[in-house]
């Protein structure tokens, strides 16, 4: 399972969108994995990714299931309540979020930055983009800024301290060019070749 999960994060990195849905499908009407389970969080996050993505929010809601979530889908909650422009909601599960990974630390940041650029508020969009540049050309993501801040992703060039750093910021752009973000409702409809059906019965087959 974890293979095919990765399988389809890799086709959604390749805006494979509805090549990735039928893999999460086809994961959910196996239902090999505990509820509550490490996979099961994660078959739950890629999928309302990947629904995110193609502009479907009714159904990354009913993905996740009503709220409290657990710690793993918090970030996932966040994008939801992002796309659905609740920017105070996101900002509430970020704060229920255990931080303890440098990847957290990052998705947290780039979390927090997506928030105050929701608010308009540039000085604080700029402090947690400083902060993730650090984290993320540190341990070497590219992959997760991407995914979690792609709207944002040229406004770490003015806030570059170095040649280092902008390297690594174009190496993001580059990557941007052919990525995923999240949300992108402009593309939506030409991203998925799955049913409007297709995509309700997937968003209502049960995790477990």
């Amino acid at each position: 399972i974890t293979t095919q999960l990765q399988l389809a994060d890799v086709l959604r990195a390749e805006r494979d969108v509805s090549g990735a849905l039928e893999i999460l499908l086809r994961v959910r009407q196996i239902r090999e994995h505990a509820p509550g389970s490490a996979i099961d969080h994660m078959l739950t996050r890629s999928t309302v990714f990947c629904l995110l993505e193609i502009g479907r929010i009714d159904a990354a809601r009913i993905t996740l299931g009503p709220p409290p979530y657990p710690g793993g889908l918090a970030i996932a909650a966040a994008l939801v309540e992002l796309a659905d422009n609740e920017p105070d909601i996101a900002s509430d599960y970020l704060d229920r979020y255990r931080v303890d990974t440098p990847r957290r630390l990052l998705c947290t940041s780039l979390m927090q930055a997506r928030i105050a650029d929701a608010h308009a508020d540039d000085d604080a969009v700029d402090r947690h983009l400083r902060r993730s540049l650090r984290i993320a050309k540190r341990e070497g993501f590219v992959h997760t800024v991407v995914q979690m801040a792609s709207g944002l992703v040229d406004r770490f060039l003015p806030i570059c301290a170095s040649p280092d750093d902008a390297d690594y910021v174009a190496r993001l752009r580059r990557a941007n060019g052919h990525g995923v973000g999240i949300v992108d409702l402009v593309r939506a409809a030409a991203a998925s070749q799955l049913s409007a059906r297709e995509l309700d019965v997937l968003s209502y087959l049960p995790t477990q």
